[in-house]
């Protein structure tokens, strides 16, 4: 197996290092220069913001609710473009009607951990959709280095598990148990000249110019965004321009993608590309020089897609929503955040809290007490097993008092908003759906 294939070196053997080495030289050297600056609300937010992205555990949950005005004007005239007939009794108005009373009970929940602090790391997400603050269904993933677990409270009574260390190790032909990628991680978060320096940068400058007219404090904790989408595509190209001549930003890069290679050939991990050590020094050498050489050329046109006509095109169709952001800070950092944008009647809103770093409700697997992922995949394993539980579990998502409030909910506004005939449609559907499934058991 080959590291890298012809059509893949240059620019892009690099490109996972300048994007992460990006991100962690901008976080790590924000809160640096924060701590040169007075407090007014654009330090206080960017230092908070530093602050925590340093840290390398780390919980988020995020809440989306959606809800929709039908008397809004660009709505309206949305509407008038689509077709009268829906191929349904009720008219589309009415069909606008109905969502609106229904779209704002659920909820999308998205929970995220993180342990990069040290070997092996791990990484968890969760989803959940909720009615009226009840769960109605769930997944999960979580993930160390070979090993992914899938789960779910509401579909499965067991997690799917599976280890590939073994399928690596023949793939590859090495021994990957002995790989820490911890080690990797220190060398991104190393706080080099360039982040030390920071504070006087040009981005600082930047950032400053466009943030502090749209930043407002309120009270002692919480601080205020409000910024268009063109002004956030704007600020980032700006950002993207200044880094395309960067030269002290191209060279630190560059000193961390030296440190990573090196760190492969001497722990040994070259081995896992399936190459030689002599041809993986050879190909990471091509790829530094054409990251040197290609460096303006590769941000600049980077900057470009977002200021080209197909894009623009692009942003035509959402316009321009205005976005309002509340941080919320504790020990000078971000404990929560809210946001709302509204775009052609649509209000899209979102609560994030970030927690103490826990693997509570978060799911690793073991072999011994989980379905077997890889025969799932190969066709070995026990997938019957997995769709009877499936479906018994179902049936409790269908009984549950989630789903009755919103079958309830869902029943009463198509009374009120579509057609007799296609209100009893949509009631008898729901009512349907917990008949198959008991059927299918």
């Amino acid at each position: 197996m080959k590291m890298f294939k012809k059509d893949n070196r240059g620019i892009g053997k690099g490109l996972v290092v300048v994007i992460i080495a990006i991100i962690a030289v901008i976080a790590a050297g924000g809160f640096i220069f924060a701590q040169t600056l007075l407090k007014d609300p654009f330090t206080r937010l960017m230092s908070a913001y530093a602050k925590m992205y340093s840290e390398r555990q780390q919980n988020v949950t995020v809440d989306m609710s959606v809800s929709l005005d039908k008397e809004n004007a660009e709505l309206k005239k949305l509407l008038e473009t689509v077709p009268d007939d829906l191929g349904i009794e009720s008219s589309k108005e009415q069909v606008v009607d109905f969502i609106s009373k229904v779209l704002p009970k659920f909820t999308l929940r998205y929970g995220a951990m993180a342990n990069i602090a040290s070997d092996p790391v791990e990484f968890g997400t969760n989803v959940s959709l909720l009615y009226d603050g009840k769960e109605l269904i769930d997944a999960g993933a979580a993930f160390k280095p070979w090993e992914v677990t899938i789960s779910s409270k509401s579909l499965l009574s067991k997690p799917i598990y599976g280890n590939f260390s073994e399928d690596i190790n023949t793939a590859v032909g090495a021994d990957v148990s002995g790989f820490q990628i911890g080690k990797y991680i220190d060398i991104i978060y190393e706080k080099d000249d360039f982040i030390k320096s920071f504070g006087k940068s040009k981005y600082v400058e930047i950032l400053k110019t466009a943030l502090k007219e749209k930043l407002t404090a309120e009270g002692s904790n919480k601080i205020i965004l409000n910024i268009t989408q063109q002004e956030s595509i704007d600020l980032l190209v700006s950002l993207l321009n200044e880094a395309a001549k960067d030269e002290a930003l191209k060279n630190s890069v560059l000193a961390k993608y030296d440190k990573l290679a090196a760190l492969v050939i001497s722990s040994g991990d070259y081995k896992l590309t399936g190459i030689s050590e002599e041809e993986f020094k050879k190909n990471m050498e091509e790829g530094r020089k054409e990251l040197a050489d290609n460096w303006e050329k590769a941000v600049t046109e980077l900057a470009g897609t977002y200021t080209s006509a197909e894009f623009k095109s692009a942003m035509e169709i959402v316009g321009n929503p205005a976005f309002r952001y509340v941080f919320t800070l504790e020990n000078d950092m971000i404990k929560a955040a809210e946001g709302e944008f509204t775009m052609s009647g649509l209000t899209v809103k979102y609560a994030s809290s970030f927690e103490k770093f826990t693997r509570d409700g978060y799911t690793f697997g073991t072999a011994d007490n989980s379905y077997d992922l890889k025969g799932l995949v190969d066709g070995s394993g026990d997938a019957m097993g997995v769709a009877l539980d499936a479906l018994s579990k179902v049936s409790a998502v269908l009984t549950g008092d989630a789903y009755k409030s919103m079958e309830s909910d869902i029943t009463s506004a198509a009374k009120e908003s579509l057609s007799a005939g296609d209100a009893q449609i949509v009631e008898e559907a729901l009512k349907n759906l917990l008949n198959m499934t008991s059927m299918m058991q």
